[in-house]
């Protein structure tokens, strides 16, 4: 292959050099007999007349091969760059193709795995049902129903009725956990079909009811409830989650709604430690519905904290 190539280019070489020698006894030639047919006309009795036409074709000729040898040098560059440009973009494509490649190998993976999970779970439930263990089947079947719904990539916006049957599943299991510790109100101020067809991003909710079991009601051993209020507001639609648990300071509060509004970057809060889930959950919502919708947070130490999500009131029909 290196021969051939090698071959190819000693070819060219000759060619162009044969070419160039041709084309410089072409010009010379022709501008010789131009300039022989003005020099008549001006100098018809100078006895020099040849020594002029000869002197000036030469100096012509040679101007102008410089010229071209010049131009041809250049485009040659441009040539010799417009090709590495383009074995950059082969390569790039190629290089795209291959993760192409690799991210449908995870996807196939990430659907691999989920099956054996989902099949691994149904078969422990059935296992628990044959011996009577009926709190362990119901279990191993709201957390398989969980992963479901988690794992469902395909779905980014789902309606309010799916976002609250997650909820409730993720609260059944944290009771499963802390014995029944938490209670689940929901209060309609809506026409409840349309939660239906009301869609928000998905995984909206989940956290907001996460960050009340985690945080704010981890100190209470009982009584410790969350209300999740539906509200249809002239074309805005608000969802509310209250918890009646130890509240966060005024400052922390203040410091979450700049960063929902924009006028400070999200980072990791030591002492909350939800610092990013609540600011996710608000970019998500600004994305798709606009900068107008979107989270606020408002809390009484020692009370509890509200978390209001507005989001336009549009149906999916």
């Amino acid at each position: 292959m290196k021969d051939k190539k090698e071959k190819y280019m000693r070819e060219q070489l000759i060619r162009t050099g044969i070419g160039y020698v041709c084309s410089l006894v072409a010009m010379f030639l022709l501008t010789s007999a131009v300039l022989w047919g003005i020099a008549q006309f001006f100098l018809p009795n100078d006895i020099r007349l040849g020594q002029y036409v000869f002197t000036c074709a030469i100096f012509i000729c040679a101007g102008t091969f410089l010229f071209f040898l010049y131009a041809e040098k250049y485009f040659r560059k441009s040539s010799i760059k417009l090709e590495s440009e383009l074995d950059e973009s082969k390569r790039y494509l190629e290089e795209i193709q291959v993760q192409k490649q690799q991210e449908q190998l995870r996807a196939l993976q990430s659907q691999i795995n989920p099956h054996f999970l989902y099949n691994s779970l149904d078969a422990i439930r059935g296992l628990a049902l044959e011996h009577g263990e009926f709190e362990v089947s119901d279990a191993v079947g709201t957390l398989s129903s969980m992963f479901k719904y988690t794992m469902d990539f395909q779905k980014m916006l789902v309606s309010v009725t799916s976002e609250v049957s997650q909820i409730e599943r993720y609260l059944k299991m944290q009771n499963f956990r802390f014995l029944d510790r938490f209670q689940l109100k929901k209060v309609y101020e809506c026409e409840m079909e349309n939660l239906n067809r009301l869609m928000l991003p998905k995984f909206t909710l989940q956290p907001l009811v996460e960050n009340a079991v985690v945080h704010g009601l981890r100190s209470r051993t009982k009584d410790a409830e969350i209300v999740i209020r539906f509200i249809h507001v002239e074309g805005e639609f608000v969802i509310m989650v209250s918890d009646n648990g130890d509240g966060i300071e005024e400052e922390y509060a203040a410091k979450m709604n700049r960063i929902f509004a924009g006028e400070e970057k999200a980072g990791t809060d030591s002492q909350q430690g939800n610092g990013i889930a609540l600011p996710n959950v608000d970019a998500r919502i600004k994305f798709y519905y606009g900068k107008e919708y979107g989270l606020h947070l408002a809390s009484v130490k020692g009370t509890g904290t509200d978390v209001t999500v507005r989001i336009p009131y549009v149906e999916c029909i």
